[in-house]
């Protein structure tokens, strides 16, 4: 494949355009009337944000968030963060109507847009907020710590859509295993999640917006790391993220990695051996567990650095 042999010519960039649009997860048909953000909507019955389960007050820590100075270097609008249906990136198919769960997209994506601002990773006086994600499966549950020091604009998108509950439901729709001739022992492999649908186009999972690659060589592919997962471009992350299950250093500054998981390796290595759909359409390796995994909730956790229990 040509990743392996780019891997072993050194000419990443040679292969790049074919591999990575073969590493994004099945989506829908390309829609010609997308979602813009003047239309959407918010669902006010909505979930909220999420409480703390860290002992810090969830008005404490939202309210900390909101009054966080605008200058804060962790913090970039919305409109700066991302490209929007106006401006998508190359190749990449418009959102569908409805998420594989039934929601809206437009409310979706208007839920996302109504909390970005509110989600601030330091305190007015410079104390740092750890946000970790925790994600209720029915394989058992899996934590992953986030790093917005590193990718804050990937790490706000992916807690405004935990937040939106759009996770909720979805399914961790892929487990990738690709072995080469040449590096038999050597095997990709990591599990992919979040696709709005589900029908094997690479180029779909936005529900209207794209995030801009925050791709720094400060965080590594290896084992339990937490990426987005784009398309032929690499500015067309959105949705959909990947849990690593081997080390890949030849991917560093090429994908956003954002968090790593903390508790639930087990759980993940479980997904990773459930028994496969072989689909010749497929790309190879990159298959359909045959019993859904499902999300069945997906919430977030904040805690102020320092911060002592019930303080």
């Amino acid at each position: 494949m040509a990743l392996w042999q780019s891997r072993r010519l050194g000419a990443w960039g040679v292969a790049a355009a074919a591999w990575l649009g073969m590493l994004g997860c099945s989506g829908g048909p390309a829609k010609t009337d997308p979602p813009k953000a003047a239309d959407a909507q918010p669902d006010k019955s909505a979930p909220k944000s999420n409480p703390s389960n860290s002992g810090q007050p969830v008005a404490a820590v939202a309210g900390a968030a909101a009054k966080a100075p605008r200058d804060d270097q962790l913090y970039h609008p919305f409109a700066e963060a991302v490209r929007d249906a106006g401006d998508p990136p190359a190749f990449v198919n418009m959102p569908a109507d409805k998420t594989q769960t039934g929601k809206p997209t437009f409310q979706l994506l208007g839920l996302v847009q109504q909390t970005w601002d509110d989600i601030r990773f330091t305190t007015p006086d410079g104390k740092r907020i750890d946000y970790t994600a925790v994600l209720d499966t029915n394989a058992g549950p899996v934590e992953i710590a986030l790093r917005p020091d590193v990718a804050p604009n990937h790490v706000r998108s992916f807690v405004s859509l935990i937040r939106a509950g759009y996770y909720d439901g979805m399914r961790f729709d892929r487990i990738h295993h690709e072995v080469s001739a040449d590096a038999p022992n050597d095997p990709l492999d990591y599990i992919e999640a979040g696709c709005p649908l589900d029908k094997g186009d690479p180029e779909d999972g936005s529900i209207g917006y794209w995030l801009k690659p925050e791709a720094a060589e400060a965080l590594h592919h290896e084992i339990g790391a937490v990426g987005a997962m784009h398309g032929s471009a690499p500015d067309s992350a959105a949705c959909k993220f990947y849990i690593m299950l081997c080390d890949a250093p030849y991917l560093d500054g090429h994908y956003t990695v954002f968090g790593k998981v903390t508790k639930g390796m087990d759980v993940v290595r479980t997904m990773f051996t459930r028994p496969v759909i072989i689909d010749d359409t497929d790309p190879p390796g990159h298959n359909r567990p045959k019993d859904p995994i499902i999300i069945r909730k997906a919430t977030v956790q904040t805690q102020v650095a320092g911060g002592s229990e019930g303080k």
